[in-house]
């Protein structure tokens, strides 16, 4: 969306604003974005956030745009906040009200059959940009590129090591922090019972984890209880856990940032959801095959793997 709104309008200066030292990443080499600003919104001090998104509305910006699918009402609040001349969201089903949408001046209406990319890239439409004209639904492509000293360590942390690229399969077994992200987990115990089956095969785990996830992290080596088939990430700084990603062979995660971190890395991918609606989250940037499961050993409705 960013790369062919910048296209037709090249004399915008396209700013970012999120909450995640990852989504700043990700933007970080984007040729088309003019400056990110991380907000401390969501971990950090809600004062200190508060006054950094206040200190946005001195830019005054003409338009400001949610991402989809922001639907709860403090994404809306805080979009009223920065004080752009046209605010612009998706408009859903329900919740104009008791989700404070009124707060914005213009909304494009969400087509719930189709993916969150798509949604979207409806967003041009504000523009009178036709999208479908300028982009092939069915080769979709990320603008992610990592630094290449990032790329370094990563190639150096697994020669340290002792293994090789094409061995290694990724483990991801951590979500977002909320209530519904974790309940929507696959069992570590189910990871565990994975990573001995492939270390069997000679494949080697590395277990990537977030901030949060130390204990996870550790209990899943426990479990696997194999010291030179796996291996934990820890009290790594996000940067370089991105050089390490982009070398290995293969990933398994859960439905996370990493999972589409993965995807914009062309890295081959395994993409366990759990009640999320796979169809309209998986990465866009890849062949994938999609497979409805509910298996009783597990509380995963869609796996989907990305080639």
């Amino acid at each position: 969306m960013i790369r062919l709104m910048k296209k037709k309008i090249p004399a915008a200066k396209i700013d970012i604003a999120c909450m995640f030292d990852g989504v700043s990443y990700v933007f970080k080499n984007n040729p088309h974005i003019h400056k990110i600003h991380r907000l401390s919104l969501y971990y950090e001090n809600k004062l200190i956030g508060l006054k950094q998104l206040l200190s946005l509305r001195n830019n005054k910006y003409d338009i400001s745009i949610l991402a989809f699918p922001s639907y709860r009402r403090e994404y809306h609040i805080v979009q009223s906040l920065v004080a752009a001349a046209n605010r612009i969201s998706h408009r859903f089903k329900k919740g104009y009200l008791s989700e404070f949408n009124f707060l914005d001046t213009h909304s494009i209406e969400v087509d719930e059959k189709v993916h969150n990319v798509i949604n979207n890239l409806n967003i041009l439409k504000y523009f009178s940009i036709d999208w479908q004209k300028e982009i092939d639904e069915n080769n979709l492509s990320y603008d992610f590129t990592i630094n290449q000293d990032d790329d370094n360590f990563g190639i150096k942390y697994i020669h340290n090591l002792k293994w090789t690229k094409q061995d290694i399969v990724g483990f991801h077994p951590g979500s977002i922090s909320s209530k519904a992200g974790i309940l929507k987990r696959w069992p570590i115990e189910n990871f565990a019972g994975l990573g001995k089956l492939l270390i069997k095969k000679n494949k080697k785990i590395l277990i990537f984890i977030g901030p949060e996830e130390i204990g996870l992290g550790k209990a899943l080596i426990r479990l696997i209880d194999d010291v030179s088939g796996c291996h934990l990430l820890e009290n790594m700084k996000f940067h370089q856990t991105i050089g390490i990603l982009n070398n290995i062979g293969k990933l398994i995660t859960n439905d996370n940032g990493f999972a589409h971190l993965s995807n914009g890395l062309r890295i081959s991918s395994i993409v366990l959801f759990g009640p999320t609606e796979g169809d309209s989250t998986a990465s866009r940037d890849k062949k994938r095959n999609g497979t409805d499961k509910n298996p009783p050993c597990c509380r995963i409705s869609t796996i989907v793997q990305i080639d």
